[in-house]
């Protein structure tokens, strides 16, 4: 039962309405998950009249406002051109269009649904997720800290309202795959990577698996793979994928997901070229 309803319109008024400790006070962004909010909801903080509904892009980077829902961000054109495609990709991929017009950005984050393909895409490409405190004050936390943390921890009572993602530099390549039921469910596992070439050698890699729950960013492949060639990297992923860190849960076990997140590792150098 929601008791009120308010929509404030500056930053500080709705951090205020957060932080007051009488109620049990909510933000609503897309209003996706706010049905599963298990601690009971006293009112309804909008954060649409703050004016973080918006895509930008300058020669360092892509900038997406928290309040943007999924499926604008699946159509812009600038996000379709940014990183080979691969964000506005894993948006598209979130569950249905009906719902992708409604989630945001900002909310899947602050909700925790880490288990997003987009949030394994915005790891993988070091995004930062902006969040604003009282008296003006901000914080850049990036996306891989943000999922490993938890929601909650890393918002510290703030607001989240911006992800920023680098631009891609010279030679970069990105790539993302994912394995679901249908195209529609929570993918039993994805996988993007973003990598430098330089003389078709890997100079720089990220590489991070969306393994469940949350992405895993995989720090030993990325060591091993750097001056390999992507052909080589596939070998090289094909002898380590049993260390691929992986849970189960109700959609795979953990020894299928370790036997198909080398599947899908490898497939992300197979494409790079």
């Amino acid at each position: 039962m929601v008791n009120a309803y308010y929509r404030p319109t500056r930053v500080d008024e709705a951090l205020k309405l957060m932080k007051d400790e009488s109620n049990k006070n909510s933000p609503l962004a897309g209003g996706t998950t706010l049905a599963l909010n298990s601690r009971g909801i006293d009112g309804l903080v909008d954060l649409s009249a703050l004016g973080f509904n918006y895509i930008q892009q300058d020669k360092k980077s892509l900038r997406i406002g928290a309040t943007t829902p999924l499926r604008e961000i699946q159509r812009s054109e600038p996000v379709r051109q940014f990183a080979g495609g691969i964000v506005a990709e894993s948006a598209k991929n979130y569950l249905t269009a009906l719902l992708r017009n409604r989630a945001t950005l900002g909310g899947v984050l602050s909700a925790g649904n880490f288990w997003a393909d987009i949030v394994t895409v915005l790891a993988a490409l070091n995004a930062s997720a902006k969040i604003r405190f009282f008296g003006d004050k901000t914080a850049a936390v990036s996306v891989e800290e943000f999922s490993q943390k938890g929601a909650r921890k890393s918002l510290a009572g703030g607001i989240l309202y911006e992800i920023e993602i680098p631009a891609c530099e010279t030679g970069c390549r990105c790539a993302y795959q994912r394995l679901a039921k249908v195209e529609t469910d929570i993918s039993i596992l994805c996988a993007a990577a973003k990598v430098t070439l330089s003389n078709q050698k890997i100079q720089t890699a990220r590489v991070v698996v969306g393994n469940g729950s949350r992405p895993v960013k995989l720090h030993g492949l990325e060591q091993r793979i750097r001056g390999q060639s992507p052909a080589g990297a596939a070998t090289i992923v094909a002898q380590l994928a049993g260390e691929i860190p992986a849970e189960s849960d109700i959609r795979a076990s953990a020894e299928y997901r370790k036997e198909t997140a080398g599947v899908l590792v490898r497939r992300l150098f197979q494409s790079i070229q």
